[in-house]
């Protein structure tokens, strides 16, 4: 459980999930459409059902639970992980309510934006904790007792490293 102000990162950062999913939506309409939606009532609903499934997948999955040291690769395989989830759910949910009114270049293209955007985000977000912890806040102290090699492998590999926060 995050302690401090880091606890309200995961409401920060879904509700910046949902204003670039918004945005993505929004660009594959004006691209598919031309801005005008041929059934905007069922459109509509896709997005709020999209915003619903987004939050459950970033919640179960704990997508912003960022841990004190930061891969890079590891967090941008949980987005794809993720987007993943996400697709499969809303296509499985897509197939199985509508009698096909909708648009696959549609589907296609608002998930592309999104993902990009979410993994720009999370890269973005990512570096901000790197630079926000180099710079001495969000720190945190530990103490040591004894020194072996294992302590003075665990110094030189996270202590020294002021981008762990430590």
């Amino acid at each position: 459980m995050p302690k401090g102000k880091e606890k309200y990162l995961p409401i920060l950062a879904i509700s910046i999930d949902i204003v670039l999913l918004f945005n993505a939506f929004l660009s594959a309409d004006y691209i598919v459409f031309q801005g005008k939606f041929p059934h905007p009532l069922f459109y509509y609903q896709l997005f709020i059902g999209w915003v619903l499934i987004w939050i459950v997948v970033a919640v179960n999955l704990k997508l912003y639970d960022l841990p004190r040291v930061l891969y890079l690769d590891k967090i941008i395989l949980k987005s794809i992980y993720a987007i993943t989830i996400f697709v499969l759910i809303s296509s499985t949910l897509i197939f199985f309510i509508t009698n096909y009114k909708f648009s696959r270049l549609f589907f296609t293209l608002a998930i592309t934006l999104f993902s990009m955007m979410l993994i720009f985000w999370n890269l973005m977000l990512v570096l901000l904790f790197k630079v926000y912890r180099s710079r001495g806040h969000n720190y945190r102290t530990i103490a040591l007792v004894g020194f072996n090699d294992q302590v003075e492998k665990y110094i030189n590999e996270v202590l020294l490293i002021p981008e762990y926060g430590y």
